[in-house]
């Protein structure tokens, strides 16, 4: 059973490009546009290190996006299959539902830390960089610039299987019957952003805030990557009904 779910995880890496996109000249334009965003950053901090007093752990703030960025590709690693026409193929192997999303799941794990990591590079790179060019920068200073973002990378790998899973919840409501309770769902996304981002802990800081503005490794961030792990089972679990029960092949 682990040889085909590896198979279909490794099925789920494989690039599948759109005959009818031009898919060269994408990946062209995407490699100018990141090239011209690094010199671009590289240029603004070059110019800041002489004039202004950067603090380098808050270059680290960039990781914000990335759950967001999880949960979107989530979302479109689940439309591929319906967008390309292939969904029916999919869901009638002759495996559980569970088995399939957990390996198209998996792959965009992979991918995700694949991005975190080459992100952590690229920002320490950057780091390094500032504190070499700035008057105000030592090798102290860069270490413990390291030592924040390594551990703030790590609790957002931490945390990519809910997010996974919460993107795969709108992808599968979307393509079943039940579509119209996704209102509901976007309802409870709101409140759960506005109650970890606003009420405080006992830091007088919103519970992610937190995470930014003090020592992150701690009980309470140790149980919430723990509960969100037993969240994520479940809503995979509950998926896997939803496209057994509620999507017409």
């Amino acid at each position: 059973m682990l040889s085909v779910y590896w198979n279909l995880v490794k099925h789920d890496l494989k690039y599948r490009s759109n005959k009818n996109f031009n898919w060269k000249t994408f990946r062209f334009w995407t490699y100018v546009y990141c090239i011209l965003f690094i010199i671009g950053v590289f240029g603004v901090f070059t110019y800041g290190s002489f004039h202004w007093k950067i603090n380098l752990t808050t270059i680290w703030y960039f990781l914000w996006i990335l759950p967001f960025f999880t949960f979107g590709m989530a979302i479109g690693k689940l439309k591929d299959e319906f967008k390309n026409g292939t969904y029916g193929w999919w869901l009638t192997l002759p495996y559980p539902r569970l088995t399939l999303i957990l390996a198209k799941l998996s792959a965009c794990a992979i991918q995700v830390v694949q991005i975190i990591i080459g992100i952590f590079v690229l920002i320490t790179v950057l780091g390094g960089y500032i504190s070499f060019l700035s008057p105000e920068g030592s090798m102290d200073r860069f270490v413990n610039f390291v030592k924040v973002g390594l551990t703030w990378n790590v609790i957002v790998i931490l945390f990519v299987p809910i997010m996974l899973s919460l993107g795969l919840v709108v992808g599968v409501l979307v393509q079943s019957s039940l579509k119209p309770f996704l209102g509901f769902f976007w309802l409870l996304w709101g409140l759960f952003w506005v109650f970890f981002n606003v009420f405080g802990t006992k830091d007088n800081f919103g519970f992610f805030q937190s995470f930014f503005q003090t020592n992150p490794i701690r009980l309470e961030t140790i149980t919430t990557i723990l509960t969100s792990w037993i969240l994520s089972f479940l809503i995979l679990i509950l998926m896997a009904k939803v496209l057994e029960k509620y999507i017409k092949l």
